[in-house]
C-alpha cells in the first residue's frame, strides 16, 4: 500500500476529511482488537454512523472493508454485523454478501481449499496449529474456515451456509464466474475467498466489480493483500531512506538516534529482538510487565526512570525498548485484555517523555502497540502511509498530523507476526543506510 491516508483516531470528521482530500479512500486504525466486543462494537457503530451522516450530502457510495488481523485474531462476527446493521439503516437492505478473504501473500498466509495456512519455520500449517491460535483473548480451534465462522459465531452462522470462492473457480472461470456466485448465494451470505496468489485476489476484485454494476452490494473481512486489488493500487518498489526522508520537516538537533519499541510477545518478536541485538550496535533496555501493572505513584515512577534512561541511551546509541518476554495471565479474557491495555498505555507513556528529544526515526513493533505509540506516545492522528521497507510488508507513515514537530520522525509500523528472524535487523539497516 503506497499514497494513502491513516486515520488513528475513531473521529468521523477526521476520516471525511482524509477521504475528500485524498483518493477517495482511507484507512481508520480502530485498535477494536485491544477492545473487549461490547467496546468495539459500540466504537465501530458509533465511527460508520457518523461517517455516513457526515457523507450523506456527498452523493457517494461508502464501501466498507472490515481490514484485520491473517491469523483471524479480532471480533470477526461482531464488527461485521455492525456495518451490516448501517447498511440497512443507511439503503434499507443489507449486503448481498460478505467476502472472508484473510490473505497475506507477502508473509505466507494463504487460503486454499478452504482452510487458511501460515508459514512458521519454513513450513506451511494449518493456522490452528500456530501460536496465534492460541492467543490469549481470539483464540479458535478451526483452520478450515467455514468450520472457523460456525465457531466464532457459536454456531448462528453454520459452515454448511458458508459459501466459498475456490481456486478452480477464480482460475478457470474468472471474474464473471465470481460474479455469479456472488450474487447467487442467499443474501447475507459470507463467503470464503481462497487465494494464494495476488492474482487470485484481483480476479475475486474483478468479479466483485461486476456483480456491484449488476446491483449486488458487498462488505469484506480482509486481511492486508486483499485491500490492494479492491483499491486498484499497483504495486511499487520496497521504499528507500532518500524516500523516507525527502520533504520531512526539519528535526530539532536533539543528537537522538533511532528508536525500536517492542510490546508484541510472539516468538518471533523475540527470535527477530535477538537478531537485532546480535548483529548490530544496539543499547537494550527492558520494561518490566509487572511493574506496569502496579497501580499508583509506583508505575509513575517506573515509566519515569525507564524514560530517563532511553533519553540518555539514545544519545549514544540506537535504542531498543522491550516488554519482558514473560506473558502475564488473566483470569478471563476481559482480564487478559485489561493487561494488554495496561502495558500498552505504560509504553505509550514511555515514548511520550521521550518525544520531546525527537528520536531519529521509531519503529513500533506489535498490532495494538503500534497504534497505540503513534497516538498516545507522539500525538499522530493522521498519517500517510509511503509504502514499504520491503513487498507488502512494514508500513512507513509520514505524521501529517502529530504533536508538536513529531511531523518529523518517520514512524514504522511493524507487526508482531511478519517476516523472519533477521527482518528486523534488515530495517534498522534501511533506516540506519
Amino acid at each position: 500500500m503506497h499514497g494513502i491516508d491513516v486515520v488513528l483516531i475513531p473521529e468521523a470528521g477526521e476520516v471525511v476529511r482524509a477521504l475528500r482530500e485524498g483518493n477517495g479512500s482511507c484507512f481508520v486504525l480502530t485498535n477494536t482488537r485491544s477492545l473487549p466486543e461490547g467496546e468495539a462494537i459500540e466504537l465501530t457503530s458509533n465511527l460508520v454512523r457518523n461517517i455516513l451522516e457526515l457523507l450523506r450530502e456527498d452523493n457517494v457510495v461508502v464501501r466498507f472493508v472490515s481490514r484485520s488481523d491473517s491469523t483471524l485474531r479480532g471480533h470477526v462476527i461482531a464488527e461485521i454485523a455492525v456495518l451490516e446493521k448501517a447498511q440497512v439503516q443507511s439503503t434499507g437492505q443489507g449486503f448481498q454478501a460478505i467476502l472472508f478473504a484473510p490473505a497475506f501473500i507477502e508473509a505466507a498466509r494463504m487460503t486454499a481449499g478452504d482452510t487458511h495456512w501460515a508459514k512458521v519455520s519454513g513450513e506451511m500449517r494449518p493456522v490452528a496449529e500456530t501460536e496465534y491460535s492460541k492467543d490469549s483473548s481470539f483464540g479458535y480451534a478451526n483452520s478450515d474456515l467455514r468450520d472457523f465462522l460456525e465457531e466464532k459465531s457459536k454456531g448462528s452462522i453454520k459452515s454448511a451456509d458458508v459459501a466459498s470462492l475456490s481456486l478452480e473457480v477464480i482460475r478457470l472461470g474468472g471474474p464473471d464466474a465470481v460474479a455469479e456466485i456472488l450474487l447467487g448465494v442467499p443474501a447475507g451470505s459470507w463467503v470464503i475467498v481462497n487465494a494464494i496468489d495476488y492474482s487470485d485476489l484481483e480476479i475475486v476484485a474483478l468479479g466483485v466489480t461486476r456483480a456491484e454494476r449488476l446491483g449486488g452490494t458487498f462488505v469484506f473481512r480482509s486481511g492486508p493483500s486483499f485491500v490492494k486489488p479492491l483499491l486498484g493500487i499497483e504495486t511499487v518498489p520496497p521504499v528507500t531512506k532518500e524516500v523516507i526522508w525527502a520533504g520531512l520537516p526539519p528535526r530539532p538537533d536533539t543528537n537522538s538516534r533511532g528508536l525500536v519499541m517492542v510490546g508484541s510477545h510472539t516468538a518471533l518478536s523475540t527470535s527477530q529482538m535477538d537478531s537485532l541485538l546480535n548483529n548490530r550496535s544496539v543499547n537494550h533496555l527492558v520494561v518490566d510487565v509487572a511493574q506496569l501493572l502496579v497501580n499508583g505513584a509506583g508505575r509513575l515512577e517506573y515509566v519515569n526512570e525507564v524514560a530517563k534512561q532511553a533519553i540518555e541511551s539514545l544519545r549514544e546509541n540506537i535504542t531498543l525498548i522491550s516488554t519482558s518476554r514473560t506473558v502475564v495471565p488473566g483470569a478471563d479474557i476481559a482480564e487478559n485484555l485489561d493487561i494488554a491495555r495496561s502495558v500498552s498505555a505504560g509504553m505509550s507513556h514511555i515514548l511520550q517523555l521521550i518525544a520531546a528529544h525527537f528520536p531519529e526515526w521509531v519503529i513500533a513493533k506489535g498490532g495494538i502497540t503500534s497504534h497505540d505509540l503513534a497516538v498516545h506516545g507522539l500525538g499522530i492522528t493522521r498519517a500517510r502511509v509511503l509504502g514499504q521497507l520491503f513487498p507488502g510488508n512494514i508500513s512507513v507513515f509520514r505524521p501529517l498530523v502529530a504533536s508538536s514537530d513529531c511531523q518529523s520522525i518517520p514512524y514504522i509500523v511493524f507487526p508482531g507476526n511478519v517476516g523472519d528472524e533477521n527482518t528486523l535487523t534488515r530495517a534498522v539497516e534501511i533506516l540506519e543506510g
